[in-house]
């Protein structure tokens, strides 16, 4: 199990990634942009080429960032939101990024998997959190007497 704590950047980079907020939004649309660029990227290699890579990582790091943050907050529905925005921001990264086979994409496809398996938990945990439990009645479970 990987802590929140562990995926976070160090804080320099957050004031980075805070400063270009403004100048990522117009080009990609705001929170929740990632399938946006992935389908226009998906029409074709053209498309593709016209996307803003630096706006997209700075997407990604700021979803990362505001997954933490909700993770550590106990809001597990916008963790795993803004984990699986931060893994397909990413996945636009190493898909632009084509053939590249250095470490900083094992690094970005460790990224992707882990913020994918920890959205994919959160999920479950939120989902069991909502479950009902059922009514026990005395004489149920240990060493009741029954009938």
């Amino acid at each position: 199990a990987t802590s929140p704590s562990s995926l976070a950047p160090n804080n320099n980079r957050r004031e980075r990634v805070e400063q270009g907020e403004a100048s990522a939004a117009p080009v990609a649309g705001g929170r929740g942009a990632g399938s946006e660029c992935r389908a226009a990227g998906a029409s074709g290699e053209a498309e593709m080429q016209s996307i803003d890579l630096d706006a997209v990582r700075r997407l990604a790091a700021k979803a990362a960032f505001d997954a933490i943050e909700a993770d550590q907050q106990g809001d597990h529905v916008a963790a795993a939101s803004s984990y699986d925005e931060a893994a397909n921001n990413l996945t636009i990264v190493l898909e632009s990024e084509a053939a590249d086979g250095g470490s900083d994409r094992r690094a970005l496809e460790g990224k992707v998997q882990e913020y994918r398996q920890r959205a994919e938990f959160l999920r479950n945990k939120s989902l069991a959190a909502t479950l009902p439990t059922p009514p026990r009645e005395e004489g149920d479970g240990e060493g009741g007497a029954g009938d």
